[in-house]
């Protein structure tokens, strides 16, 4: 009888940390759900920004003489040829007149933006490595 106690004693304390690590483990997860919620929807509305931005910047390009084929590939390249144009600059200055120095601080204050936010987003690359990690000794493990 006495073993008997000792074995159901000896069970309670593991029972009792598995309860408690139900519970944590619950918390990180409704935690983790919300920051998925809330990445959702910072993912869509980037995405709307950054289609507004490539249009403009396609429109912009065909009214500076480009075709709109080029000006897609020159969006969606930024090492396409187009961009080494001599004569890009001086066409789009012309297209946009009064507006070019305004143009000109508009993406300026844009490309500091862009830089601000991708250094934020480089911290994510060490959870991503983590998680890679984690995932493989998960599996290895098994």
């Amino acid at each position: 009888m006495a073993e008997l106690a000792l074995s159901i004693l000896g069970v309670v304390p593991s029972i009792v940390q598995a309860v408690a690590a139900c519970q944590t483990i619950h918390k990180g997860i409704k935690t983790a759900r919300k920051c998925v919620e809330h990445l959702d929807t910072i993912s869509i509305d980037w995405k709307i920004q950054q289609g507004r931005f490539l249009n403009e910047c396609v429109l912009l390009l065909v009214e500076s003489g480009e075709e709109e084929m080029i000006g897609r590939a020159m969006v969606k390249d930024p090492m396409h040829a187009g961009w080494t144009n001599a004569s890009l600059g001086p066409a789009i200055e012309k297209c946009l007149g009064d507006s070019y120095g305004l143009c000109q601080k508009i993406v300026k204050r844009i490309e500091g933006i862009l830089l601000k936010v991708k250094a934020m987003m480089e911290c994510f690359d060490a959870v991503r490595k983590q998680k890679m990690k984690v995932s493989i000794k998960f599996f290895t493990d098994s």
